[in-house]
């Protein structure tokens, strides 16, 4: 089943007085935790205003659903107790079955700490180190008042940058073995 025939299946459950399900393609341009290039675009519903966590919702039988596990469940059956579902592409509101996945709930906690160290709280770090490798020229003294860091902060970023790297591509090369 495509994902075009999983919402034409889905669409029909939210009868009455419901809205009907309307989707869009995003680009994913994201990298999974492994480094890897998460393939595919990000489908999300325009039709129903997401939740403040940011996942969408979907009203059936009187009770509210976060859609990514409705679609989940439609496909794959009812999610085991103690298991989650991740969004590979870390975007709450994606339904594409490409990029969810089954974890446990402490892999899905240990995969989401990993994340969040290696990307949510480095976006400026990581703007920074990509801004110095497509600019070698550029100081470090220019980078740290373009970024509003101190010097010796961005030598350090420039460090953790080159672990991160060297960390992925070590995973990359266990994964290919």
């Amino acid at each position: 089943m495509n994902i075009e025939e999983l919402f034409d299946a889905v669409r029909p459950v939210t009868h009455g007085n419901a809205k009907p399900l309307q989707f869009r393609r995003v680009p994913c341009e994201t990298l999974d935790i492994d480094g890897t290039p998460v393939h595919g675009d990000c489908i999300e519903c325009v039709s129903h205003k997401p939740n403040g966590r940011g996942y969408a919702q979907l009203r059936v039988g009187g009770k509210n659903l976060r859609l990514h596990r409705f679609v989940w469940e439609q496909v794959n059956g009812p999610i085991p107790d103690g298991h989650e579902i991740d969004h590979r592409c870390r975007n709450r509101a994606c339904v594409n079955l490409k990029h969810l996945q089954l974890l446990t709930e402490k892999e899905h906690e240990l995969k989401t700490a990993i994340e969040r160290q290696l990307f949510e709280e480095h976006e400026d770090r990581e703007a920074a180190m990509v801004f110095m490798h497509l600019n070698p020229e550029v100081a470090r003294k220019a980078v740290a008042k373009l970024f509003n860091a101190g010097v010796s902060t961005v030598g350090k970023w420039k460090r953790e940058w080159k672990a991160r790297r060297a960390f992925r591509e070590s995973l990359s090369e266990r994964v290919s073995q």
